[in-house]
């Protein structure tokens, strides 16, 4: 019985651990009003954009949040084949969704901002922890 309860104990501690990807963006692209901003890969590498402003970490159960940044938002689900990372900000009218391929190990990212009519994507690649 106690073996039983061990085991049963076990499975569920695992079960509901959370699933954590570190996403390194490859591609950035902003929509202003009156201009577009893209970033490149090879841009990332120069002295003028840090790539790891525009990366994320996904943890399932806290949401998305920038690295080094102990600040997560959002709320994941997933299935078999996606995450899907979803928050809406009330206090400054925007949204936010990330998606990531688990097959593929990539993700895309959008954000709207309706005050300011502005919307950006990212896209890359993740790795699981």
């Amino acid at each position: 019985m106690k073996k039983l309860l061990l085991l049963a104990t076990l499975l569920l501690s695992s079960a509901a651990q959370a699933d954590v990807y570190f996403c390194t963006s490859l591609q950035y692209a902003e929509s202003l009003l009156k201009r577009t901003i893209t970033i490149s890969d090879e841009e990332f590498n120069s002295e003028y954009y840090e790539r790891e402003a525009y990366s994320r970490v996904v943890d399932t159960d806290k949401g998305i949040s920038t690295p080094n940044y102990n600040s997560y938002k959002g709320k994941c689900t997933q299935d078999e084949r996606f995450v899907i990372c979803q928050n809406k900000d009330e206090l400054f009218d925007s949204f936010d969704r990330l998606v990531i391929n688990k097959e593929k190990r990539t993700y895309t990212e959008i954000h709207q901002d309706y005050n300011y009519a502005v919307g950006y994507s990212i896209s890359g690649t993740c790795v699981k922890a």
